[in-house]
């Protein structure tokens, strides 16, 4: 499968596959969500004929499944170094899921394309799945998903494009490149356990992503009950602050009254950035902020300082 490098708009993209696929919000009880990351460059040179095929399978495989609820199409700035940019791609759905014997079809055919024995031949069940891993594949990344019936599917992957540069850019030099992992460009090596408290299902998948782009072990609970009976296997905790059950202040207070000498890092995650609730998150015993929606940059800086106070 012939890899092609074209110039094309990213948001264009999207917007063309939405169009294409069909009006999602005509189907009943159905929100079509769509988020780029405004840090995307916004010209990029790669397979834009392959990534248009993959994000139409997987949207048409997420309206096939959802006849209610929500669909979820999100794209993420992971790392940025020199003219190359790598993305974070997810489509998530609240549908029926997928059966366990389509999802067992779909894991062996991914497990036959990694290992080069199923080059161009996907039939069955999960055909469009598979033929999108296979163009991921050749882009350079590899879909992951999880399923649950009658809760939904979420599909994931990394990949690699360059920026297109401008005249400008390319008259000057000056591409405005900046770092944003470390000097050799690849994935950080493994640095600790981390658990991620949070209600929200892409949240839960955006920040998973990231923190493993990072290099750290990850689990994911969604509120503070679940928290409270696993925190002490984890070096540093991100907390929600709104959740059901109970929620992030409930949850640290909880924390910090079991806790003996040592203490575990809670930071604490909001899309609330008002004026005296960072002071309410430090008054309860939390020990950082970062707000909602959390870019790779802040988020590394963040981790690294909680890091290198653990490690010293």
């Amino acid at each position: 499968m012939e890899l092609m490098s074209l110039e094309f708009n990213l948001q264009e993209l999207v917007d063309n596959v939405v169009f294409e696929v069909g009006d999602l919000t005509g189907q009943d009880g159905v929100d079509l969500i769509v988020e780029l990351d405004g840090n995307i460059p916004t010209a990029l040179n790669g397979d834009s004929e392959k990534l248009t095929k993959v994000m139409s399978n997987l949207l048409e495989n997420a309206k096939k499944y959802t006849k209610n609820g929500e669909i979820n199409i999100l794209v993420r700035l992971l790392e940025r170094k020199d003219n190359v940019v790598k993305l974070y791609f997810l489509v998530k759905d609240t549908g029926v899921g997928l059966a366990k014997n389509v999802q067992q079809h779909i894991n062996n055919c991914f497990i036959e394309i990694e290992n080069n024995f199923n080059e161009g031949q996907c039939d069955g069940s999960g055909t469009n799945l598979c033929a999108a891993e296979q163009m991921v594949k050749v882009m350079g990344g590899h879909i992951e998903f999880e399923t649950e019936e009658n809760v939904g599917s979420t599909f994931h992957f990394i990949l690699p494009f360059e920026k297109a540069l401008t005249d400008f850019e390319l008259l000057t030099g000056q591409d405005g490149s900046s770092t944003l992992a470390d000097s050799d460009g690849e994935k950080e090596s493994y640095k600790g356990r981390i658990l991620v408290v949070d209600d929200n299902h892409v949240n839960q998948m955006v920040i998973k992503g990231m923190m493993d782009f990072l290099g750290y072990d990850t689990m994911v609970v969604d509120n503070g009950v679940a928290a409270l009976a696993v925190y002490e296997k984890f070096d540093i905790i991100l907390m929600d602050l709104d959740m059901p059950v109970m929620d992030g202040f409930e949850a640290t207070q909880k924390i910090r009254e079991a806790e003996n000498k040592t203490q575990v890092p809670i930071i604490a995650l909001t899309a609330h950035d008002f004026d005296g609730v960072k002071e309410e998150c430090m008054a309860i015993g939390m020990n950082d902020y970062l707000t909602k929606p959390i870019q790779i940059e802040e988020l590394k800086e963040t981790m690294g300082h909680w890091d290198s106070l653990l490690n010293n």
